[in-house]
């Protein structure tokens, strides 16, 4: 399998695009799996991030069929290259390959390509080392304002590697990148955060100041645990972060971030709720459950709901249902319409209250009254909970229509979690080419319940033309976020393929 995804990425250039599989769906899959955070031109809304953050695994095949699909867009060679990068499953070959595309997008004159390229001549990866070669495209794109490249090219020039020694000109380029690193780190971007600790702690391009390299270094572990967990119902939430949803939560990376996050920051609330969120997407309730709590003790508004909630179902310890009220009321007091949703959930059912419809009633037209609030304002998860409160006759009549509306709504503003809701609704009608778009859409954004049922579209060729290779993908895909089903599914697909 592996040595078939370095086969596409080597004929990405000249193989034609999948006619049944969206060209824009396979671009937005390559660019939130391998989109850079310093690319300028990366598409709006599209974090990008660091190098070493990259799960290639995911990132290569996703960018692969991307490839096809766009094979002269500069930007999505770029990030195949950046993806096979961070895979090294074969070393040598990977390695050489990434370099050959940031070389292709370089030719294309697109400068995150020529510095990425510079940084292999530089260290002699994937090739031959070549100082010289290196610091010609370090000073083309520092001339196009890439801040990376003129950090290392007034390295380059303070030491005269790859041509003569120049202290006055690398002190200005060192200079100029400490300028634009700062704004960038200022605007929030994680990169430039982490290089300006690395600037600060080891006093090259300004002087060393250790206190200012804490600063950043905290900055930045915080706002790598916020990408990768933040909840669109934090009000203290930058406008700048996405929020993600349980279901899109890349676990394993949440927990290394969030881990590295506490360490540095053991008393921000805010790294002890997202922590704790991604515990409990990693399946790790009972720490889940004590980072809530910790959280809760700190301060956070949105933790005392989500410790309720383990507590109420009995997730990661015992159940313990007079808690969790006291928990959920706490929250919904402080404004979270999910609590007040659970709060009428449990006094309808008379769980640790006792039953009373009249309450019920109550909590749920709060949550009603909360969530149009937060709709008002754009906030797509909102959406979703009042979709459900709609749909169920919650806190008010039964409204399957404007519960659709929602959902749709939510659905075209990229919530992943709205898109697989109609996914699965249209499967259950039969509408088999709105389920698949749908299911490629939800897949697409990180929800991984979708990824499966889309991977048995593709085998079925159900809701389009069959097509074994993004079968394969989404089924992958599906295998590593945890999904039984869909291991079997492509472990059955990958022995027919070897009769």
């Amino acid at each position: 399998m592996v040595r078939l995804i370095v086969a596409v990425f080597a004929a990405a250039v000249v193989a034609p695009a999948s006619a049944q599989i969206s060209p824009a769906l396979l671009i937005a899959d390559c660019d939130r799996l391998a989109a850079d955070d310093l690319d300028p031109v990366r598409p709006t809304g599209i974090p990008g991030m660091p190098l070493g953050n990259i799960d290639g695994k995911a990132a290569v095949p996703a960018c692969a069929a991307a490839a096809k699909a766009e094979p002269n867009n500069p930007r999505i060679i770029y990030q195949l290259a950046r993806a096979l990068e961070a895979a090294k499953v074969l070393p040598a070959e990977d390695l050489q390959l990434a370099r050959e595309g940031y070389d292709r997008a370089h030719q294309a004159s697109y400068t995150p390509a020529s510095t990425a390229l510079a940084v292999m001549l530089y260290e002699g990866v994937g090739g031959k080392r070549d100082h010289a070669q290196a610091r010609k495209l370090f000073e083309t794109a520092a001339k196009a304002g890439h801040p990376g490249a003129m950090r290392q090219l007034g390295t380059m020039q303070a030491r005269g590697e790859g041509g003569r020694q120049d202290s006055a000109q690398a002190q200005r380029w060192l200079q100029q990148a400490l300028s634009e690193l700062e704004k960038l780190a200022a605007a929030g971007n994680p990169s430039a955060m982490r290089e300006l600790a690395v600037i600060y702690e080891q006093g090259h391009g300004a002087p060393q100041d250790l206190a200012k390299g804490r600063h950043w270094r905290e900055r930045w572990a915080r706002t790598d645990c916020e990408r990768y967990a933040a909840s669109d119902f934090d009000p203290a939430k930058p406008a700048s972060v996405q929020g993600i949803i349980p279901e899109t939560i890349d676990a394993p990376a949440a927990r290394a971030a969030c881990d590295a996050a506490a360490k540095a920051a053991p008393g921000d609330g805010r790294v002890a709720f997202h922590l704790g969120r991604a515990l409990e997407a990693s399946k790790r309730e009972a720490e889940a459950r004590a980072a809530y709590e910790r959280a809760d003790q700190l301060g956070h508004p949105l933790a005392a709901g989500a410790l309720a909630h383990l507590l109420h179902r009995g997730r990661g310890g015992p159940k313990d249902l007079e808690r969790a009220r006291a928990l959920l009321e706490k929250a919904a007091a402080a404004g979270d319409p999910a609590a007040m949703r659970e709060l009428g959930s449990m006094h309808r059912r008379g769980e640790g209250v006792p039953k009373d419809g009249s309450q019920a009633r109550q909590w749920f037209r709060q949550a009603r009254a909360q969530a149009e609030k937060l709709v008002a304002n754009g906030n797509t998860e909102a959406m979703m909970l009042l979709a459900a409160l709609q749909q169920n006759g919650r806190g008010g009549p039964k409204d399957p229509a404007a519960a659709l509306e929602l959902r749709l709504r939510a659905a075209k503003a990229g919530h992943a979690g709205a898109a697989f809701a109609l996914a699965h609704a249209a499967q259950e009608s039969k509408e088999l080419a709105a389920a698949r778009e749908w299911y490629e859409q939800a897949a697409v954004g990180n929800h991984h319940k979708a990824m499966a049922p889309l991977g048995v579209m593709y085998d079925k060729g159900e809701g389009g033309p069959r097509d074994l290779d993004a079968a394969e993908r989404w089924l992958a895909r599906a295998a590593a976020a945890g999904d039984s089903a869909g291991k079997k599914v492509l472990e059955r697909l990958r022995k027919a393929a070897q009769r």
